[in-house]
């Protein structure tokens, strides 16, 4: 059964968990209170105007991944690469 109000629940929570997070840091040194408040809220303003579960956002993050995982991959093998594949040790 596929729920379709889940993504939507997942998003508000957390949203909830970044609001919590936030609120317990003090106010940047340099920084006004109104500014800082100000910044919390566009930032959960901007948590609120993305979709992370839609078909795109998962493509998006599904072949982000392939090449990051591709390039780390391609890093250890030619840290573990023999100098003569057929040698015989």
């Amino acid at each position: 059964i596929i729920d379709p109000e889940l993504a939507k629940y997942i998003q508000e929570q957390s949203i909830e968990v970044y609001r919590g997070f936030i609120e317990r840091f003090d106010t940047p040194s340099g920084m006004k209170e109104e500014e800082w408040t100000m910044k919390k809220k566009e930032n959960l303003d901007k948590l609120r105007g993305v979709d992370n579960y839609s078909f795109t956002s998962q493509l998006k993050s599904y072949f982000g991944s392939l090449v990051f995982f591709s390039v780390i991959g391609l890093l250890v093998g030619l840290i573990f690469k023999k100098a003569d594949p057929n040698a015989i040790d």
